[in-house]
């Protein structure tokens, strides 16, 4: 199965016609495949499987036929746990590769599907929402096998459409569960503890994969979302504030201070920085060496591209940097870390530090 995914992937979409078992359709071949994938126990054999199910309903599914692809997809979501509402992993992989296929030719249940797919990452089965959610950065994640260069079809519009579809529904379920959070009446039932850190999980992996100037029109639903991804504490959500971090990094670095200040999260956005660089905040918390280098690397953004689209270190044009109510927060933060462990983490404070010192100006005295 493996040879043969790779044999597949070399051949011209023109040759749908000639591949054994598809005549007068695809779906006896379809269920096949999704009947051996969620029931493959191995690990190599079961990706072979899944690339080679998303490789026929992407590349080789006619447009007629594309409604086969989506009453399968239909059937395995359908076929959770009617009380744990829970998948099996393998069953859930199968959904995000079937999904992928069908989200890059922009097939037309396309909201449906990311509808569906975030029903998964609200279950409250704990395995079933951390695995979907997980698996958001699958959906537009780079493949060997399912590329263009192979013949896939990826839409132009794939990744504008799978965004601006999902931002604003995770950003409703987060709204809704903070409010359930912070809402003692019974009338308000509080959602389970992994909610939100799995909303914010699917979050990172689609942002992995979006384009900068994509991201730019929604900063202001997505920086506090952003903002909350960073506040995350617990070992596996790591990865999610690593990514928030690289996420942040480049909207600082290519479009400057100014647009962090327009929506209003300034300080916050600079004390969850701080807090991220520190080595001891509290029991329960966690801060990796490469957490702790990337919250430094914002910082030192911040203070070297205060101009948007101007070159590092650029001056501001005269006037009271927008940084400067938290400079003092910032100088007397970093004294802390320049006493940090690790060399890669002093010396990333030590260059965040003098590019406060340096870039950010006092206030002007009054004559």
């Amino acid at each position: 199965i493996i040879i043969s995914t790779y044999l597949l992937a070399g051949i011209s979409k023109d040759c749908s016609n000639k591949i054994p078992h598809t005549n007068p359709d695809m779906s006896g071949l379809l269920l096949d495949l999704v009947h051996r994938s969620v029931s493959s126990t191995e690990p190599a054999i079961h990706q072979a499987y899944l690339r080679h199910l998303a490789l026929l309903v992407n590349k080789f599914l006619s447009k007629q036929d594309v409604s086969i692809a989506e009453k399968l997809l239909d059937s395995l979501f359908q076929g959770q746990d009617t009380t744990s509402k829970s998948l099996n992993p393998a069953t859930i992989r199968t959904i995000l590769w079937l999904s992928k296929a069908l989200i890059l030719r922009l097939a037309p249940t396309i909201t449906h599907i990311i509808t569906s797919l975030l029903a998964l990452v609200s279950s409250p089965d704990q395995q079933t929402s951390a695995i979907a959610a997980q698996g958001f950065s699958i959906i537009l994640g780079e493949d060997d096998i399912l590329s263009a260069t192979n013949g896939a079809t990826i839409r132009l519009l794939c990744r504008q459409r799978l965004f601006t579809t999902v931002i604003p529904l995770i950003s409703s379920r987060i709204r809704v569960v903070n409010i359930a959070g912070t809402d003692d009446s019974a009338a308000t039932p509080k959602a389970p503890d992994h909610i939100k850190s799995a909303h914010l999980t699917a979050l990172a992996g689609i942002l992995s994969t979006i384009p900068t100037a994509l991201v730019m029109p929604e900063l202001p639903t997505l920086l506090p979302l952003l903002l909350q991804s960073l506040d995350l504490q617990t070992a596996g959500s790591v990865a999610v504030r690593t990514a928030t971090l690289d996420t942040l990094a480049v909207i600082i670095r290519d479009n400057g201070v100014a647009v962090i200040d327009q929506c209003g999260h300034i300080q916050s956005l600079v004390t969850r920085l701080l807090k991220t660089t520190a080595i001891n905040i509290g029991p329960g918390t966690v801060s990796s060496p490469r957490l702790r280098v990337d919250a430094l690397k914002c910082l030192y953004l911040l203070a070297m591209h205060q101009v948007p689209g101007a070159a590092a270190n650029a001056r501001p044009p005269p006037g009271i940097s927008p940084l400067l109510p938290v400079k003092t927060q910032v100088l007397r933060s970093l004294r802390v870390v320049l006493d940090d462990p690790k060399r890669d983490v002093r010396k990333a404070a030590v260059d965040a530090r003098a590019a406060w010192l340096r870039g950010v100006d006092d206030a002007p005295e009054d004559e």
